[in-house]
């Protein structure tokens, strides 16, 4: 989505959230050109894990609102198959 909006404006910037720091290159969990306070626009990933990456991107300074989280999906998914 971000990659395809610089070709056909306005840019959407984009960044990414890691379970854990890379060891090497910036070090950080949460990576892309951002700044604190700023607002996210759109979610490309609309499942919270578990994993500590709503945290991160709260602990931030970004709102967040989890559509579901992975341990729902799987309940519900377990209750559907039987």
């Amino acid at each position: 989505m971000a990659a395809a909006s610089q070709a056909d404006p306005p840019a959407i910037d984009a960044f990414t959230v890691r379970k854990e720091a890379k060891q090497h290159g910036t070090g950080r969990r949460i990576e892309g050109p951002f700044e604190a306070g700023a607002a996210v626009i759109g979610v490309l990933a609309v499942v919270d894990r578990a994993e500590g990456g709503l945290e991160a991107i709260e602990a931030a300074g970004y709102r967040t609102i989890a559509l579901t989280h992975l341990p729902q999906l799987i309940e519900r998914h377990a209750a559907e198959s039987g």
